[in-house]
């Protein structure tokens, strides 16, 4: 909107130095001076960062809420930063988006759902915006999920182990009940968590418009863990707007003139329309 002002200076100034269109008394309060004028240019550059960021942040395919914390360091660093010929009025908005920046998106004191996607995203891995005690904490918060869901169930799955496990209870029972075939298991998945962990450190970042679903997809083997929870964290929105788009869609489906539909038919055609463009690549 701010844009569309300032490409219409010319029309709105002549509008109201118009004494047939526009009182006196009008013109005093709505025309704009050189310096308000000016302002309002500064003011559609500091803002234009955050509708790229919004357009972003709103579209339905590779926008995760992996992407939240680097694009807000991302404004931060290159677009708040005060320079020498800000005004004042210039350097305090950008202060108070910094700071709202800062309190909404970029706090450190705990371990949040953002920064975990963030760390599995190949896009963001490497975490070069966060401070060396932040990524350490989000690297220890995915080890002790992955301990306190007791993954090695769910990944020591080969024949061989589970003979190896079956043999033990058998001709070691007093071990196998103590626990200390559990506990070598879980060890050695740890020792397994680690090395993936140290790999995927060393991976190289991919580029910011790839999709990190479809490079995980093709490293699901190596690194078989870190794949589970990548998909995981991953599918989480960026943003509340796809969801609300499928409220849009269900108004439009659920009319009064649709009154008699059934919950299976509404729920179908919601299906059919969100999904039209999977379709019609199909076709």
């Amino acid at each position: 909107m701010i844009g569309r002002v300032i490409e219409q200076r010319d029309a709105i100034t002549s509008v109201l130095l118009d004494k047939e269109m526009t009182t006196a008394v009008s013109m005093k309060k709505l025309l704009l001076s050189n310096d308000d004028w000016d302002y309002i240019a500064d003011v559609k550059k500091i803002l234009e960062p955050f509708d790229v960021a919004t357009r972003i942040m709103s579209s339905e395919s590779q926008s995760t809420i992996a992407m939240v914390r680097p694009t807000a360091h991302s404004i931060v660093k290159k677009f708040l930063q005060p320079k020498d010929d800000d005004s004042e009025e210039i350097h305090l908005l950008k202060d108070i988006l910094e700071d709202e920046l800062r309190t909404r998106f970029l706090k450190t004191t705990s371990v949040a759902v953002c920064g975990l996607a963030c760390y599995l995203d190949p896009r963001y891995k490497d975490l070069r915006d966060e401070s060396q005690p932040c990524r350490q904490k989000d690297k220890d918060a995915l080890l002790e999920i992955i301990s306190v869901e007791n993954t090695h169930h769910e990944f020591q799955t080969s024949a061989k182990d589970q003979r190896e496990k079956d043999l033990e209870y058998l001709f070691d029972p007093e071990r196998g009940l103590s626990g200390d075939l559990e506990r070598t298991l879980s060890f050695g998945n740890k020792t397994a968590i680690g090395k993936e962990i140290d790999k995927y450190d060393r991976e190289l970042t991919i580029p910011k418009g790839d999709n990190p679903l479809l490079w995980w997809n093709s490293k699901r083997h190596k690194y078989p863990i870190l794949a589970t929870y990548a998909r995981r964290y991953l599918v989480i929105p960026s943003s509340s707007t796809p969801s609300e788009r499928v409220f849009s869609t269900a108004g439009n489906v659920i009319s009064t003139k649709r009154s008699c539909l059934l919950p299976d038919n509404a729920n179908l055609f919601i299906f059919l329309y969100q999904n039209r463009e999977m379709i019609e690549e199909t076709d």
